[in-house]
């Protein structure tokens, strides 16, 4: 079967619904489209941002979906990640065939192709890494194919596991701490739950990333003990990012060593599934292999 690339100036609605079709597996990319597609649209300019699908195509080139590996670039977005990656590969319960990983690599390929050619017209001096995109909540299965294909620049950052919650599995809103007295919640304007003490001070907050994973949950010293990290936490992946985000799904990646997070995460009735990693995406011409 041949191979087809399309490359998106904005999010297509054939995009996302092929991701709804692959969560839990697709949810990063999946929300991080959404939140492109919702909550910024109109934010990013057409020559930082690019949606690229790369599937199988028939004999008379309509596209094939069964297999398909997908990205999201954000060519600007550095330091910050600026690359985000699904493949049906990553659904796999056992390691694939070898006809299935030469498959994907084909695909891997053609991504990688399209990915460069797109750093090129950005222009690579206007890039945050020298010759790289940080390419983020990257799963183990393909990271494995991109390194063979001397694609990834690992970094110090190391592994995560991702951890997945429902929002049926999440404590109810009556088990949650009530406030103490002096205190008030605060709804950013961002995915994001704040408490503040009347006088305005945040002493507890909770932040969504783009992709709509909980990137951040402090509660100041005089005030732990007393739930409210647990309580920002549910109520913001209730919450989630928007109204698009309906399927009841969150998420959140946890070092392995971070055994306050991961107690944190079992609190809420999450469960650990897969492991991620931050790498360096290589998008010079000849890969590490060749360029060092």
């Amino acid at each position: 079967m041949s191979i087809r690339t399309e490359t998106f100036l904005h999010v297509t609605d054939e995009v996302e619904d092929l991701l709804k079709a692959h969560i839990p597996y697709s949810l990063p990319l999946l929300r991080r489209l959404q939140t492109s597609k919702y909550r910024q649209a109109g934010a990013s300019t057409s020559t930082e941002s690019r949606t690229i699908l790369v599937t199988g195509a028939h004999d008379d080139g309509r596209p094939q979906h069964q297999r398909f590996t997908a990205a999201y670039l954000d060519l600007s977005g550095g330091p910050e990640t600026q690359m985000w990656l699904y493949s049906t590969l990553e659904n796999a319960k056992l390691p694939p065939s070898h006809d299935d990983e030469a498959y994907y690599r084909k695909q891997l390929s053609e991504l990688v192709r399209a990915v460069t050619s797109l750093v090129r017209e950005y222009g690579s001096e206007a890039m945050h890494y020298p010759g790289g995109l940080l390419l983020g909540t990257l799963s183990t299965p393909v990271r494995r194919l991109l390194e063979d294909m001397d694609r990834v620049r690992p970094r110090a950052t190391g592994y995560y596991d991702k951890w997945l919650f429902r929002a049926e599995d999440l404590p109810p809103e009556g088990e949650l701490a009530e406030l103490p007295r002096g205190m008030r919640p605060l709804l950013a304007s961002l995915p994001s739950e704040v408490i503040r003490l009347d006088n305005g001070t945040p002493v507890a907050w909770a932040f969504l990333g783009p992709d709509g994973s909980l990137i951040s949950l402090h509660c100041e010293e005089p005030y732990r003990r007393r739930g409210l990290s647990k309580a920002l936490a549910a109520k913001l992946m209730r919450r989630g990012p928007g109204a698009y985000a309906d399927d009841g799904w969150a998420s959140a990646d946890v070092a392995g060593d971070n055994l306050a997070s991961r107690a944190m995460c079992k609190s809420l009735g999450g469960t650990r599934h897969w492991e991620v990693s931050w790498v360096l995406f290589d998008v010079t011409d000849d890969g590490v292999g060749d360029s060092g």
